[in-house]
C-alpha cells in the first residue's frame, strides 16, 4: 500500500461513516472490498492494529508503516 493509498482509505473514513465504522471494526476486510493491494507487512499490521477511532488509525498507520521505511 502507498503512501497515495492510505491518504484515500483514510479520507474515505473521514467523510464516509459507514465505511468508517468498517475499518475500524475489520480494517482488511473493507480495504480488500476496494481493492487496494496490501503488502504482507501491511496486512500484518491491519491485523494487529486496535483503534477507537479514524484519527487513532492514521496515527497508528503512520508511525508502524514509517518504521518499515514504506514512504512512496
Amino acid at each position: 500500500m502507498s503512501w497515495q493509498n492510505i491518504h484515500q482509505i483514510l479520507g474515505m473514513a473521514m467523510v464516509d461513516a459507514t465505511f468508517s465504522r468498517r475499518l475500524l471494526a475489520n480494517p482488511l476486510e473493507a480495504i480488500r472490498e476496494f481493492r487496494f493491494d496490501l503488502t504482507e507487512e501491511e496486512e500484518k499490521i491491519l491485523r494487529e492494529v486496535k483503534a477507537s477511532d479514524v484519527s487513532e488509525l492514521s496515527q497508528i498507520l503512520v508511525e508502524r508503516l514509517s518504521q518499515g521505511g514504506q514512504r512512496d
